[in-house]
């Protein structure tokens, strides 16, 4: 066993604590005097001291007898240094890793939604509605028509069929029990929305309409829609 070491151990633990010799005797119980021939190493500690001068230099007592901090808890104590640093540039780099995907995901998307209005060339209709494109992918809703005309317009059912150029791409009949009615309370019924398009700002769709009655007498209107 080095008292020596031993003895300049327990002096750099004491400093440490800003205590002094006679301080240190007190709370052990024994002169400063005996805590200076610990420290100069011509005497060591009673056995029954061993615990309590460990507790009040805040050490174990194999420390105490090594004359020594256990290498192994420094060892501790460098590897969850370790650990944490390791786990901070983790998340550190995944949140900039996540901002950057983000941001790309942002730009490339951003003002990729574009929404046109539906109007009618046709001064005899009316017509609201709009395209909604999304990423090249156009969503046409039509939500009301109307007519204009000075004539009454009678059927037993309505045909709407909606038409990018010549390529038909929606299509629905509603009937009309009410002969007498005008049918525009069947035209302000009108409502629905296509499957998704590719057909740029769909420049060139034509709404069309046919009208028919018990004596087989059918009426066709065609709508050519703006797109503003």
């Amino acid at each position: 066993m080095d008292y020596g070491k031993i003895g300049n151990y327990i002096k750099n633990k004491r400093k440490k604590l800003h205590i002094t010799q006679d301080e240190l005797g007190e709370l052990l119980g024994v002169t400063g005097k005996a805590v200076s021939k610990w420290e100069c190493g011509s005497a060591m500690p009673d056995v029954s001291l061993f615990i309590p001068l460990s507790d009040i230099l805040k050490i174990e007592v194999s420390e105490l007898l090594n004359g020594e901090d256990r290498k192994d808890n420094l060892a501790i104590v460098h590897k969850r240094k370790n650990i944490l640093m390791v786990m901070l540039i983790i998340v550190t780099v995944a949140s900039v890793i996540f901002a950057l995907i983000m941001g790309i995901y942002y730009r490339n998307n951003y003002d990729k939604v574009q929404i046109y209005k539906l109007s009618s060339e046709n001064k005899s209709f009316f017509v609201n509605g709009e395209i909604i494109s999304i990423n090249d992918k156009n969503y046409i809703s039509i939500y009301n028509v109307g007519y204009l005309g000075k004539e009454v317009l009678s059927g037993d059912y309505i045909k709407y069929q909606l038409y990018n150029k010549s390529d038909k791409i929606f299509e629905k009949s509603i009937s009309n029990n009410e002969k007498e009615n005008h049918i525009n309370s069947t035209f302000d019924s009108i409502t629905f929305s296509t499957r998704p398009i590719n057909c740029g700002k769909c420049s060139n769709l034509i709404l069309k309409f046919e009208i028919g009655n018990d004596s087989d007498k059918i009426t066709n209107f065609s709508i050519k829609l703006k797109v503003e």
